[in-house]
């Protein structure tokens, strides 16, 4: 449509009064620079927005004459795969002098994705005023039960009512609450936390079966040499310095099995693990001292499973440890341990029609001080009896990543930090049987656990997408049952070999956790 209008000046600056019916590109100005414009009653400017659509940039104002006889400004706006709340710019002046009522909206959809937008007038300074088109979806995600009990989906949702995909976002909300409940569960990038809290838990439990169910150094291998040397009842040491000095140096080996069950909170799904672990190490008594030195090296492998994902963790971690024993009754067993974890995990979106997947890889590294008290009583008709209680803490740094995959739900995680507290206090019974074989020493041990993750924060967007959704977790606190069982087979009456079978098992109604290890050592 040929403009109508009256314009002076030169070159690209020009002011331009508008007294018909102009499309943005049919201005007659370089570069679609005016230097001021005016729309009189009878004017109206077409302008574009969307898919490499050009704004129009008017250096001076833009203004508007009294009581107008048509819509001054149309706007006609491009389909396109936008965001919720994206911002498309038509118009960039100094300022701009008119109100919403003014302005109208024209959509160019070419059978594409449905949407709704608003145009927006921002007046700034330093010539920063702009008229955008503001994309705004018909519905939000409702407010689900899922979404009401659940922080991490609530906030997920919240993030992709803003941010989301109109593709998405029409996905989402034309489902029911129940398949709305399964997408969200799926699509929630918090329960990419699972495979931390599993190695927090994996490696604090080996650590504790290879150390609290023995009152000895590093491993428990090293109590062997002890036991051994004076046929008594488990842990009833009286000569420990003799025993050290004809055999100070103990090596040993353990292999571990770990089942895992966690029920679902608010940054974790309802998950299942198996963990396998070897661990080999070497226990040096110090000559003419109370205290021990070990030094181990282990590697864990274990497998995680939840109903959207499935995920396998590779860990090698390092257990120095110290030991001293006083008055033949009291000890303390202070140990450090570092780890490093290699994280595989990958997340299944079956709400789609066809089952599609997001990976990543992942690396970890924990450092965790534990330190274990106790006091032998007096041997009775039960055998001996040792109250004792251990804290450890276990501290997680972990990498960011961004996931691959075909699935287009693609999560960016930042680099982040979480820890956990584990405090023990019980009591352990010992019996040692003696046979021509050898000896036979059984443990039990009963206590009270409590394990507390930290309120750690995380922020997640999604691939492509702009803005952050941050989820900070609850401060999931357990009181659980702990319990272990222990037989150790001492085979020999010179230098022997020692077989130890081990169970430990945590309880509570969320929570489960069984592990049996096996462990050899040899005394050199």
């Amino acid at each position: 449509i040929a403009p109508q209008t009256t314009v002076s000046g030169y070159g690209s600056c020009r002011d331009v009064t508008l007294n018909g019916t102009m499309r943005h590109g049919d201005i007659p100005s370089h570069g679609s620079h005016l230097n001021s414009l005016s729309i009189g009653q009878n004017g109206q400017l077409e302008l574009y927005a969307g898919l490499n659509a050009h704004s129009l940039i008017v250096d001076g104002p833009v203004t508007v004459a009294d009581n107008p006889t048509t819509t001054p400004i149309m706007v006609n706006v491009y389909d396109g795969a936008y965001h919720r709340s994206q911002r498309l710019l038509a118009l960039q002046a100094s300022e701009i002098d008119l109100d919403l009522s003014q302005i109208q909206l024209q959509y160019l959809a070419t059978g594409g994705l449905s949407y709704q937008a608003m145009p927006v007038i921002m007046n700034g300074t330093n010539n920063q005023s702009a008229l955008y088109v503001e994309i705004q979806y018909p519905t939000d995600l409702n407010t689900s039960s899922l979404m009401n009990s659940n922080s991490a989906v609530s906030s997920f949702a919240n993030y992709l009512n803003q941010y989301g995909s109109i593709a998405l976002l029409d996905l989402l909300t034309n489902m029911n609450e129940a398949e709305l409940t399964q997408a969200l569960n799926e699509l929630t990038p918090s329960r990419n936390q699972a495979p931390s809290t599993i190695v927090n838990n994996v490696v604090s439990n080996v650590m504790q079966v290879g150390q609290s169910m023995s009152q000895g150094a590093g491993s428990g291998a090293s109590s062997a040499l002890r036991r051994r040397a004076h046929q008594q009842v488990l842990y009833a040491i009286h000569d420990p310095l003799t025993a050290r000095q004809e055999t100070p140096v103990l090596g040993w080996m353990s292999g571990t099995v770990q089942s895992y069950h966690h029920e679902a909170t608010d940054t974790n799904p309802a998950l299942n693990a198996h963990a396998q672990t070897v661990t080999m190490g070497v226990d040096y008594h110090l000559n003419q001292s109370i205290w021990t030195i070990s030094g181990g090296i282990s590697n864990t492998h274990y497998k995680m499973k939840d109903d959207s994902a499935d995920g396998h963790v590779h860990t090698q971690f390092f257990l120095p440890s110290v030991y001293a024993e006083y008055n033949d009754n009291w000890y303390i067993q202070p140990s450090f341990c570092f780890a490093t974890n290699t994280v595989h995990n990958t997340r299944f979106f079956t709400f789609t029609s066809t089952t599609e997947q997001a990976d990543f890889r992942q690396n970890t590294w924990q450092l965790i001080p534990q330190c274990e008290i106790g006091h032998t009583l007096p041997k009775t008709a039960f055998g001996k009896m040792t109250p004792f209680i251990a804290y450890s803490y276990v501290m997680n740094w972990a990498d960011g990543y961004t996931e691959t995959g075909s699935s287009g739900y693609n999560t960016q995680h930042a680099a982040n930090y979480s820890n956990t507290t584990r405090v023990l206090a019980g009591s352990k019974i010992y019996q040692s049987f003696e046979y021509d074989w050898g000896l036979l020493n059984c443990t039990e041990k009963v206590s009270y656990l409590f394990d507390r993750a930290s309120k750690e924060t995380q922020t997640y967007s999604l691939e492509g997408i702009p803005g952050e959704t941050i989820i900070t977790g609850t401060q999931d606190a357990y009181n659980l049952l702990a319990l272990g069982l222990e037989f150790e087979a001492l085979i020999g009456k010179e230098n022997p070999i020692d077989l130890t079978l081990t169970y430990y098992g945590e309880y509570n109604s969320d929570k489960q956790s069984n592990q049996v290890q096996l462990s050899m050592s040899y005394t050199f």
